[in-house]
């Protein structure tokens, strides 16, 4: 019960302080998952990227809900869930009124405009972090450049790159030890 209880505490912190969605959300919840709890380790928790990546829903959600069941089955994933929506779903209830009735303040509007460029400093950061335990090899590059121009240049979805990649990366590692 009291493991259970940590988890949640830990991803109602990230669910409360986190602002940008859940890509600004990867960096503290990589540090509290690795760093501070030791829950994972770099390589399970890019699968756990991964992986929430590829599934539909929030990724942050989907994180937490995979670390929750990892750490404690069923209980832990539901607990993590949990965690990780309760602050959102009451910071809304709260502030919603506020917002409606003020969306057309200046002031508030710029706030918002200041608050875009950190959360895509978050997002790079959580890029960064994340490259580190990314296997550097002639494949794992090519698949990048490539993913990169599938998605940027050409505008593919997303989800057929995930998929394609996930099937060259079963093709490629499939027959090697590692």
């Amino acid at each position: 019960m009291k493991e259970l209880f940590s988890i949640f505490k830990v991803f109602f912190r990230i669910g409360a302080f986190t602002f940008g969605g859940g890509y600004a959300m990867i960096p503290l919840i990589h540090e509290e998952i690795v760093d501070n709890n030791g829950w994972m380790n770099e390589s399970d928790f890019l699968d756990a990227i991964a992986i929430s990546q590829s599934l539909p829903g929030a990724i942050a959600i989907n994180i937490a809900t995979f670390v929750g069941y990892k750490i404690k089955g069923i209980k832990g994933a539901l607990v993590s869930a949990l965690g990780v929506i309760l602050p959102s779903f009451l910071i809304i209830l709260f502030l919603s009124g506020i917002l409606i009735k003020n969306k057309d303040n200046i002031y508030l509007k710029k706030a918002f405009l200041g608050v875009r460029p950190a959360i895509v400093g978050l997002i790079i950061f959580s890029i960064y972090k994340l490259q580190r335990s990314v296997e550097k090899n002639i494949f794992s590059i090519s698949l990048y450049i490539v993913s990169v121009i599938l998605l940027i240049v050409l505008g593919i979805n997303p989800i057929f790159v995930i998929i394609a990649s996930g099937i060259l990366g079963y093709l490629y590692y499939g027959g090697k030890k590692k």
